[in-house]
């Protein structure tokens, strides 16, 4: 058996509490959704588990190079949101 994909709905706005503009959208996900998403884990975990160590390793490093290539963007947004969190805080 095979799940299918998230049913659309309508998306959650995320909102900079500071500005209260709202800058991003993310799917909003139901109890179906998460119950797809433990089954798909389930059912990856004996491919995966039987993986080797030199196969993830490749998958960890490609996974470090594209983080890498948008290092810039990722700072930008963690010190943004960090000074949000501490002016609230």
């Amino acid at each position: 058996m095979r799940p299918h994909g998230p049913k659309p709905c309508a998306p959650i706005a995320v909102v900079n509490p500071v500005t209260e503009e709202v800058f991003a959208t993310i799917p909003r996900g139901t109890p179906g959704d998460a119950g797809l998403a433990a089954f798909a884990a389930a059912h990856a975990f004996d491919g995966w588990s039987q993986t080797s160590v030199e196969d993830r390793a490749s998958l960890f490093k490609r996974v470090a190079r594209l983080t890498e290539a948008r290092a810039d963007e990722i700072t930008r947004t963690i010190v943004r949101y960090s000074s949000i969190l501490h002016d609230i805080i």
